[in-house]
């Protein structure tokens, strides 16, 4: 079974020019790995992560949601990880948010999934 793994840091980037992370979409037998970083947080704590897929008039619904999860000690700061459904994952545009376990936003981040070949 392959994993695709993304390395996220929080942020948004915008304008014609701006290039965030991208993946090829998975295959069916494929996992899919998010390692978000959350700098400057140096506790260990549980966090929530939600993926959002981003329609063409910018609306973003949701796609996925984790269970509370442990983060881990990194070396700028914390990390999470997280293994969405590779099914959610089709061409476009993607958010994701880590919030705290009460559903708070404490960070964003972003990537866009492309065909194959690509």
């Amino acid at each position: 079974m392959a994993v695709v793994s993304l390395r996220l840091s929080p942020g948004l980037a915008k304008g014609s020019t701006a290039k965030g992370e991208e993946m090829s979409v998975p295959g069916k037998d494929s996992r899919v790995s998010l390692n978000l970083e959350l700098p400057g947080r140096r506790a260990v704590d549980f966090y929530r992560v939600r993926v959002l897929r981003v329609g063409v008039n910018g609306n973003a619904t949701s796609a996925w949601m984790s269970p509370a999860v442990r983060s881990e000690v990194s070396e700028n700061g914390t990390n999470v990880r997280v293994e969405p459904d590779s099914a959610i994952l089709t061409v476009g545009d993607y958010l994701v948010e880590a919030t705290n376990v009460s559903g708070e936003v404490l960070e964003t981040y972003q990537f866009r999934v492309i065909a194959n070949g690509n």
